[in-house]
């Protein structure tokens, strides 16, 4: 409860746990599910840590991967650098890099999740 306060008191994330397993059937099922590459989902979450027996490791969910990828792809961009267009490797990442060559230097100058938010809208207008 005090950590709790404290994260509060300096307006700080407090960690929660997200998910318990029994078994590690269970976890293999869920670790499966939520690192598939098809299935971009937890758009709220960047990742996990993972904690068993004193040991703890980070678990990045597909859809922070993505978009810290299509970082280093807006800063080719706006570099005037060229990239591999094979490196693009799926519709959403094309799309993205079509949206960001329209772009004027000064947004391309924004950050990522910036960037993510104006793309993502205008995707909603079309």
């Amino acid at each position: 409860e005090e950590t709790i306060d404290l994260a509060k008191n300096i307006n700080c994330e407090c960690k929660t746990i997200y998910k318990e397993f029994d078994d590690i059937r269970e976890f293999h099922r869920w670790y499966l599910e939520n690192t598939d590459e098809e299935n971009m989902t937890h758009e709220d979450i960047e990742g996990v840590v993972i904690e068993c027996d004193g040991y703890m490791t980070k678990l990045k969910f597909p859809y922070y991967n993505f978009w810290k990828f299509m970082r280093s792809i807006k800063d080719a961009v706006k570099d005037n650098h060229s990239i591999k267009l094979s490196s693009l490797y799926n519709a959403e990442a094309n799309y993205f890099y079509a949206w960001l060559k329209e772009q004027e230097l000064e947004t391309l100058s924004k950050d990522i999740i910036s960037l993510r938010k104006m793309y993502l809208e205008r995707k909603k207008e079309d």
